[in-house]
């Protein structure tokens, strides 16, 4: 009987010593599950700003190319340096003295004016009386 106490706690014993384990193993589980989606949204977002730095380079790449191009000098010298080409003759206007442009009214015209009670008449009967 004695022998049979003993074994039935050493049963006992090693069924909770396995639900223990058992436990820690869920648990260490759920953690490493838990630290993996972390690392995955971490990776997301790293993946996006890498993305998103490598666009801003190619755009500047390609502004770099423009701007170091023929194209690009001949735009700046038109505009910009008001050069030309040997060919090419310059028309410069250069006003005449203190002239200044003196507006003659033609441009304006005349407004009829309207009666605030004329605005609201008509928008709640949709006729001018």
């Amino acid at each position: 009987m004695l022998m049979n106490r003993t074994n039935n706690n050493i049963r006992k014993f090693a069924y909770v010593i396995g639900i223990l384990i058992v436990i820690i193993v869920v648990i260490r589980f759920q953690q490493r599950i838990s630290e993996m989606n972390h690392l995955e949204g971490q990776l997301k977002l790293i993946q996006t700003q890498g993305t998103s730095v490598m666009r801003t380079q190619e755009r500047l790449l390609t502004q770099v190319a423009f701007v170091t191009s023929d194209e690009a000098v001949k735009e700046w010298a038109y505009s910009k340096g008001r050069w030309y080409l040997p060919n090419e003759t310059p028309i410069i206007i250069l006003p005449v003295g203190n002239a200044t442009p003196i507006p003659d009214g033609s441009g304006i015209m005349p407004t009829d004016t309207v009666e605030n009670w004329q605005v609201w008449w008509e928008l709640f009967f949709g006729e001018k009386n």
